[in-house]
């Protein structure tokens, strides 16, 4: 089940313009089904994407296999699946980058996100961190709330239009203080930055600051979840900091085109909740620092609805233009 998910909207579906085509519903899948990933092999994504074919092939007893479409932040695997056959042998491993942030953020997208593809489960999702380094003087969520009030602080993103840019951004409007934003081209470069004491803080994934937590290198402030089950070393909900329904957990899900039957939406989200309740997904998952995330096909909906809503608002609050990209 989705949780914080906050009141739902009124959205029935995504993705309902084109007819479906002929196939045999009953015997799907009869052959084998193409997942396409938008994003590099040995990322998380692509480890995301691998596993839920492995596990629906077991599932089916048919194969699903992983294809790499690279580009454009996962809009070219969007495109690709956005022109496919709506029969369910060709599904997409949709984000919250590509599906809700890009949309709002990128000029040139080649697809409508809200009616070129069809929801069908979510898989996976995780939380962010937040962290200053050791020696910080800042103690809390709080007492950085605080200190933003009085002074500037400086902040550490993978990007313009990244998560973590975005949580940072939410929270600066949510409490009225102010934060430098500094950008980089990753993950990992901010990380350098945080801890040689060049900017103040950032909000980080867990694979990116365990082994600096565990060093004593990094401190932890905060987590971007509203489950308490999800932070790490007892640290609060960013939420409990004033901040209500704080909630940052990048996402991922599967996707079809417009069109996808309901009858195979409904065997593949049947399917998909299943393998991803398993121990084998868990701890697979667990492997790089994410979570199985089930919901009913029409919560998940509700949840991506939500999400695009949301982080609208966060960026034009934050005035990001769109860009081409």
């Amino acid at each position: 089940m989705l949780g914080g998910m906050g009141a739902a909207l009124g959205v029935t579906g995504l993705g309902a313009r084109a007819q479906p085509a002929a196939t045999d519903d009953a015997s799907y899948p009869s052959r084998t089904v193409t997942i396409a990933c938008g994003f590099a092999v040995g990322g998380p994504t692509d480890a995301v994407t691998r596993l839920v074919a492995d596990l629906l092939t077991k599932h089916f007893n048919q194969g699903f296999v992983v294809e790499t479409r690279l580009g454009a932040n996962g809009a070219v695997a969007g495109l690709f699946v956005k022109n496919a056959r709506p029969d369910g042998y060709t599904l997409l491993m949709g984000g919250s980058g590509p599906l809700v942030v890009g949309p709002h953020i990128n000029a040139n997208l080649p697809y409508d996100s809200l009616k070129d593809f069809v929801a069908v489960a979510p898989v996976s999702n995780y939380p962010y961190f937040l962290v200053v380094p050791a020696d910080s003087p800042i103690k809390s969520t709080q007492d950085l709330i605080e200190r933003a009030r009085t002074g500037k602080l400086s902040y550490a993103s993978a990007g313009i239009g990244a998560s973590n840019h975005l949580a940072v951004e939410w929270i600066k409007a949510a409490t009225g203080v102010d934060a430098v934003h500094v950008p980089y081209k990753g993950d990992a470069a901010a990380m350098a930055d945080v801890l040689s004491g060049r900017v103040d803080f950032s909000i980080l994934s867990g694979v990116v600051i365990d082994a600096h937590v565990k060093s004593g290198r990094l401190r932890i402030l905060g987590v971007t979840s509203l489950r308490p089950d999800r932070s790490v070393g007892g640290a609060p909900l960013i939420a409990d900091a004033g901040i209500p329904d704080f909630a940052v957990e990048p996402w991922t899900g599967i996707f079809g085109p417009a069109g996808l039957p309901p009858t195979i939406v409904t065997k593949l989200a049947a399917a998909i909740n299943a393998v991803m309740a398993t121990q084998e997904a868990r701890d697979r998952l667990a492997s790089i620092g994410q979570f199985p995330f089930t919901a009913s096909t029409e919560d998940f909906r509700k949840y991506i609805a939500l999400e695009y809503a949301r982080w609208g608002r966060v960026i034009s609050q934050a005035k990001i233009e769109k860009s081409s990209f």
